[in-house]
């Protein structure tokens, strides 16, 4: 898959495009459905298949109140993106300017002048364009006039309520992290930098790395979790702990991971946590030896759920 930021940056295409346009937030199944499609109709059109995406979420631009924490940085996205054999990404940066191309500009300077637009996919609730007057109607209407096909994908039901990246959210709030899953179709996933912590891990017995994450991503509940850990190329399991340090009366939130059977020295490097269960509630020790015992039980935990 071959991506491009910016649409100023985009070459006029000379292969027809099936396009799926949203801002993906997890790339949960109901975005999958939708890419999925526009990848199969640009096979069986001999087409290319392109996503379009925005960075950051269109909501830091558009509600300065609100501050979304996002289930997928724009790496994690592309990556997921980029598995189900799509040809081009179009990563569009979202700005205010951006936000008052009005629904029609945006179709004819991007979709029909760039990309050589023969379909467009997207969800059922799809809206853009200033004031977001772009919506399933305008694209069918504009598309009879233009040329161009309009696919509208209804939304996914689980346990008969829509799959949105907002529900998955609020379950990863709970620590709820299987039915997170459900929705998703993979396990949630955090990426982040290795960092010097103040080294209790070490006088525990069990040494762990601290995880500097971006500010907005989405984080699980505070707890002790399975998961694994991916440091260059190479998959472990690891025993992760999301909130504060209470034994040691440590009130800031954290992430620490500690990778089982591995001791190597990995400050500074980037880091893949997938988060595939909750172990238990963060708990207060009396000492550092009580706390030592439960990590050795939670790491055996880990070892028998995902060995």
């Amino acid at each position: 898959m071959k991506t491009i930021f910016g649409f100023e940056k985009l070459k006029t295409q000379s292969k027809k495009s099936i396009v799926s346009i949203g801002v993906f937030d997890g790339v949960h199944k109901g975005h999958q459905r939708i890419i999925e499609t526009a990848v199969k109709d640009a096979r069986a059109l001999n087409g290319q298949s392109v996503v379009i995406t925005f960075e950051p979420h269109p909501l830091e631009v558009l509600d300065l109140r609100s501050h979304p924490l996002v289930l997928t940085s724009l790496e994690l996205k592309e990556r997921l993106i980029g598995q189900m054999e799509v040809n081009l990404l179009l990563v569009i940066k979202f700005t205010p300017e951006f936000a008052r191309m009005s629904a029609k500009s945006f179709v004819d300077k991007v979709l029909i002048d760039k990309l050589n637009l023969t379909e467009v996919v997207v969800g059922e609730g799809f809206k853009f364009g200033s004031g977001s007057e772009g919506d399933i109607n305008f694209l069918t209407n504009y598309g009879t006039e233009k040329g161009f096909k309009v696919k509208s994908i209804p939304l996914m039901l689980v346990d008969n309520k829509p799959i949105s990246s907002t529900r998955i959210r609020e379950l990863l709030e709970l620590g709820k992290i299987a039915k997170a899953v459900r929705i998703l179709g993979h396990y949630p996933k955090l990426i982040g930098i290795v960092t010097r912590g103040c080294g209790r891990g070490k006088d525990v017995g069990f040494c762990t790395a601290n995880i500097k994450t971006e500010d907005k991503a989405s984080v699980p509940c505070d707890g002790v979790y399975a998961g694994f850990a991916k440091i260059n190329s190479e998959k472990k399991t690891c025993l992760i702990n999301i909130g504060s340090c209470p034994t040691f009366h440590i009130e800031e939130p954290r992430i620490e991971v500690h990778i089982i059977d591995f001791n190597e020295n990995i400050y500074g490097e980037r880091i893949e946590i997938e988060i595939v269960e909750k172990l238990r509630e963060q708990i207060k020790f009396e000492n550092k030896e009580a706390l030592a015992v439960q990590i050795g039980k939670d790491i055996n935990r880990t070892k028998e759920l995902l060995s």
